[in-house]
């Protein structure tokens, strides 16, 4: 008897332990453009990697997070003014074809352009607060990092990197829950298990009655 409630214990212990987890989200960056207010030099700006790929990905859990490290060249043609160093605003908007379509995310920061007599301009980009791009039940952080580069040749290219982080995902369904009745995306028990273990509590029961008897 004493045997059988141990097992019986163990197996409670593994039911207890099934989980519901949410499925993997696709994101799927369509387009990303950039805007530059400064008016210095030509500085052109290309979407996506060293070979024009944008951004695919899956995230599943809220703090899932995918670092990407070329999301648009950043190509610089010429030195700053010696009379004019420049200072304006620059923006990056994201569009995505998945989860949903989705347009227009956009990420403001700063430009400067710093002016040296020695061959060495120095252009940097400071981004802002990331983007919070909202899919209605899915939400997902834009982050940019930082961008300098120093100009020691009269030609300089490089690549912006971000983050996206998953800061929402939808309620999960249970297994053999009743539609439209979706719970909080946590761990749960699943019900055929708490069946089997009430089942098993019964039989044991019952079986020492007899043996009583």
């Amino acid at each position: 008897m004493k045997r059988s409630l141990i097992l019986l214990a163990a197996m409670a212990f593994m039911m207890f332990s099934a989980q519901v987890y949410a499925n993997p989200i696709q994101f799927t960056v369509s387009s990303i453009s950039v805007a530059d207010y400064s008016f210095g030099p030509a500085i052109t700006y290309t979407q996506g990697d060293a070979l024009g790929n944008l951004p695919s990905f899956q995230l599943t859990n809220v703090g899932d997070v995918k670092t990407v490290a070329q999301l648009f060249k950043v190509d610089r043609n010429g030195e700053f003014s010696m009379f004019d160093d420049i200072t304006g605003t620059i923006s990056a908007a994201f569009g995505f074809s998945s989860p949903s379509i989705l347009l227009n995310q956009t990420v403001n920061g700063t430009i400067t352009g710093t002016y040296s007599w020695r061959n060495s301009d120095t252009l940097s980009i400071i981004w802002g607060q990331p983007k919070t791009a909202d899919f209605g039940d899915v939400e997902l952080s834009i982050d940019l990092n930082d961008y300098t580069d120093t100009l020691t040749s009269g030609h300089n290219t490089g690549y912006v990197s971000g983050t996206f982080t998953l800061l929402q995902i939808p309620a999960v369904q249970v297994p053999n829950d009743p539609p439209g009745n979706p719970v909080d995306p946590t761990p749960a028990p699943e019900p055929t298990s708490l069946l089997l273990l009430g089942s098993g509590l019964v039989g044991i029961v019952a079986f020492s009655r007899r043996k009583k008897a």
